[in-house]
């Protein structure tokens, strides 16, 4: 086979190639000899980062390296934009790179953030998108994450509605200051029949989950009124069913109207 010097971009590049690179990597006996690798990637970041093989290969480095030795990773993504950086976002292999960039790298990646946040509550209802603001609600810095969590409360109805948002939704009541949540919390009860239909759908039921359970008591009160209004609703699908047995068990009653 190619000896790994001299050709770490192009093993990479296929299937067998990248796990041999991976293997390196994790078996380098020092930071040094991992660099003699990375460095290799210098220049191809943004191909390697939508390359079906390329980029397990860039995920492992920001997992195991210090952001402070490989800062050309960010810089090349930067480098591209605004609208770039959201486009990785969307991209079913990209958005994996920007999560382990948020878990592993957060400060290194704020500035990435920074342009991610222009699309934020479009990015809530992407396929792939939604994931990335999933992270930046968990790992994110506090004013990243609060900016978030106020325009989410401006566009409830929609969001409440569409299944792709309900990760973010339920990390953003997990994760937001109690002022931000119980009102976030607030504008999703405003919108009517939004909660139920929450409720029914795989993300967003933890969402209602969580207002049930970190919710203060005015809006956990207004949460179990609204859904037990509609508990034979919440009966009949799977999801709904997590949510009753959860009301059941704070002792909330059966609403008399229920239907």
């Amino acid at each position: 086979g190619l000896p790994l010097a001299g050709n770490v971009w192009r093993l990479s590049r296929d299937a067998e190639g990248c796990r041999r690179v991976q293997r390196e990597l994790a078996q380098a006996q020092s930071d040094d000899a991992r660099l003699d690798i990375v460095d290799e990637l210098r220049g191809h970041v943004w191909e390697a980062i939508r390359c079906p093989h390329a980029n397990y290969v860039v995920q492992q480095i920001i997992t195991l390296m210090r952001a402070s030795s490989c800062t050309f990773i960010v810089d090349e993504i930067a480098d591209r934009g605004t609208g770039a950086v959201c486009a990785i976002a969307r991209h079913t292999f990209g958005c994996r790179i920007l999560q382990r960039l948020l878990e592993h790298w957060p400060d290194h990646s704020a500035r990435l953030v920074d342009d991610l946040m222009t699309e934020g509550l479009l990015l809530c209802r992407h396929t792939y998108g939604n994931y990335i603001v999933q992270h930046i609600l968990e790992y994110g810095t506090a004013e990243h994450q609060r900016a978030l969590v106020r325009g989410m409360r401006g566009h409830a109805l929609a969001l409440g509605f569409d299944p792709r948002a309900g990760g973010p939704l339920a990390k953003a009541v997990a994760h937001a200051a109690d002022e931000d949540r119980a009102a976030l919390a607030q504008a999703l009860l405003r919108e009517g029949k939004v909660l139920l239909a929450m409720a029914c759908t795989r993300h967003g039921h933890v969402a209602v989950l969580k207002i049930l359970q970190l919710c203060d008591e005015p809006e956990r009160r207004a949460a179990s009124i609204q859904l037990m209004a509609q508990s034979r609703r919440l009966q009949s699908c799977r999801y709904g069913r997590t949510v009753l047995h959860c009301l059941l068990g704070a002792g909330v009653p059966l609403s008399d109207g229920a239907a």
